[in-house]
């Protein structure tokens, strides 16, 4: 009964019918169960009881299921790609910066360093 209802679940929600198509359901388990019936209920483009009983395509959504997955799931990869680019090119960006900082603290701590050398030796001097 669970898995019915999954199946349900996911085929009014993606408005589909079957893996493939709405043949997918003839010779199954569930149509030696309901003889009567062409499609689950869930098929229908409104559903209602017993509307599984016309095949029609004016009554019953003819594409699979996992065409209209597969495309679900194309675009939440290309979603998630995008975002782990975007996030992967400003960490990129962070270590350049911070490579750059570093270089010029570097070099302003060499140029102290000579700075204050020159300024005790001018100092020794007088």
């Amino acid at each position: 009964m669970e898995n019915t209802q999954a199946v349900d679940n996911i085929q009014t929600k993606y408005s589909c019918c079957g893996s493939s198509g709405f043949s997918d359901w003839t010779g199954s388990p569930w149509h030696l169960q309901h003889p009567g019936m062409a499609v689950p209920d869930s098929c229908c483009k409104t559903v209602s009881p017993g509307c599984g009983v016309r095949d029609h395509p004016s009554n019953i959504a003819y594409t699979g299921c996992i065409h209209r997955f597969s495309t679900s799931l194309s675009q939440h990869l290309f979603m998630v790609g995008s975002i782990s680019l975007c996030l992967a090119l400003l960490q990129v960006l962070g270590v350049i910066l911070t490579s750059c900082m570093f270089s010029r603290l570097h070099k302003m701590d060499k140029y102290r360093q000579v700075h204050n050398a020159r300024n005790t030796s001018n100092g020794a001097n007088y």
